[in-house]
């Protein structure tokens, strides 16, 4: 787009361009992201005011500026913006530049505190296997649940250039609340659930919900697909601003939840899909109600649920003679008790469930005693250990954690993750369980300003064939 005519639409002021015809074909906020050609769009940070980058993005062929406050130090073209409008201003910006991509796709928005990962990953393949082409955004594809506009744009762009014609995005409310997604044309927003999490950035969980809600309004979203079963859910129903289907198991009969699927009856067709838990089978039943909302019939996803697969890092399985290992991404109390719950379908007759877990530094601190308390409620065998402690005291962190125990004898705390996982996999039996939660598919440890190479998968399965239980 023309920046004359990208300023005009943003209602801003262009200074210091002798062409307003000079045509941007791209836009980043991260300086290292940027391409020749491209907008670097200045906003401040909670850490770091990325106006010092602006020497840096002019070497990586920044075209213009789009800005709060006039840099005087370069002769770049400068969009001005009211400084209270910045991210707004972004995200209309990263629309315009890469040509509303939205409006060229069906969206599937998913927010909701857990089951955002699954959800669209289910819905993705389904749509896969029925031949439609399908972008995905979320946990497992970046490094951030829901990007920021510039990419949420940039990526949407993409996948039509492709030829896709669905994307199936997770929206986090930190998203919603930073408008990364202003400006997004969602065909179906989904909610899962809410439960605590993220109260580090939220005040409170009525502002975290006011988040949430905020993607079932028409400036966003065309319909709604919303878990009924939750308390959180039963009130989005209520002042949700677009139509919305309400889901709920009551619509099932005969589930049967087994330890490597489930099955159930909806509406005259008998789905099956090898999925672990309860958790999953509403995972499972809102994609499904998502695409036929999106106008698929039932009977042609019979077949393809039965071939889906859990994401990685949900509810994974580590090869093991004895016992079964799970490698889960849980690092809520809500998310700990699905998966907890879940996965006692595994256990022997006399066997015990075991779980190594963790909570991440710089984050919501009230949800560690939480934690703490949903373990020893639900597993035999608790191991605290370090999550991503970042700044924070490894040992601090735990102490939240045990805190919320009340048999203080019950919770062990080994601060090694690979040591507890080591010592976990060496005491599983037979018909043991064990859990390793919080870091699902991450493949590193954040260590104070450090990042090191850390895998739940592989150190489980390491420890399994060192100690000789390994299949090979």
């Amino acid at each position: 787009m023309m920046l004359g005519e990208l300023a005009r639409r943003l209602d801003a002021q262009l200074i210091g361009c002798g062409d307003e015809s000079i045509t941007a074909t791209g836009i980043a906020m991260d300086h290292r992201l940027l391409s020749v050609g491209d907008i670097f769009a200045v906003v401040p940070g909670a850490h770091v005011d990325s106006r010092i980058f602006v020497g840096q993005a002019e070497s990586n062929g920044a075209l213009a500026l789009l800005v709060a406050t006039p840099v005087l130090e370069t002769a770049l073209p400068q969009i001005v913006v009211e400084s209270s409008r910045i991210r707004d201003r972004v995200a209309l910006a990263s629309q315009l530049v890469y040509g509303e991509p939205s409006k060229h796709l069906k969206v599937i928005g998913v927010t909701g505190t857990n089951g955002k990962t699954t959800t669209v990953s289910l819905i993705s393949e389904m749509l896969g296997l029925l031949g439609c082409g399908v972008g995905t955004m979320g946990t497992l594809w970046g490094r951030l649940t829901t990007p920021e506009a510039p990419e949420v744009a940039r990526r949407l762009a993409h996948f039509v250039a492709e030829g896709r014609s669905y994307a199936a995005m997770e929206i986090s409310s930190i998203a919603l609340s930073m408008d990364r997604v202003r400006y997004l044309n969602v065909e179906v927003a989904m909610f899962t659930n809410l439960s605590q999490d993220h109260l580090d950035f939220h005040s409170s969980m009525e502002e975290y919900f006011e988040a949430k809600a905020s993607l079932f309004h028409p400036r966003y979203a065309k319909l709604g697909v919303v878990n009924a079963d939750d308390t959180w859910g039963q009130r989005l129903l209520e002042v949700a601003e677009v139509p919305v289907v309400g889901v709920s198991d009551a619509e099932l009969s005969q589930v049967t939840l087994g330890p490597y699927g489930l099955s159930f009856d909806l509406r005259g067709h008998r789905f099956a899909a090898p999925l672990i838990g309860h958790h999953n089978l509403v995972n499972l039943h809102m994609a499904l109600i998502a695409l036929e909302t999106l106008g698929f019939d039932l009977h042609d996803l019979v077949e393809v649920a039965r071939e889906v697969q859990a994401p990685r890092g949900r509810l994974e399985r580590v090869p093991s003679r004895h016992g079964s290992i799970f490698i889960d991404y849980a690092h809520s109390p809500g998310a700990l008790e699905q998966v907890l719950t879940a996965a006692r379908l595994s256990l022997g007759r006399t066997g015990k469930l075991m779980v190594v877990f963790g909570a991440g530094g710089e984050r919501d601190h009230g949800k560690r005693p939480l934690m703490g308390a949903t373990a020893e409620r639900l597993a035999d065998v608790v191991i605290i250990t370090s999550d991503n402690p970042r700044s924070e005291d490894p040992q601090a962190i735990a102490d939240d954690i045990a805190a919320g125990c009340t048999n203080v004898a019950k919770p062990r705390i080994i601060l090694d993750r690979r040591l507890a996982i080591r010592t976990a996999v060496d005491e599983l039996c037979d018909e043991d369980v064990l859990v390793v939660a919080g870091k699902g598919h991450e493949r590193s440890q954040r260590i104070g300003s450090a990042s090191y190479d850390f895998d739940d998968y592989d150190e489980a399965l390491r420890a399994v064939l060192e100690l000789g239980d390994g299949e090979g």
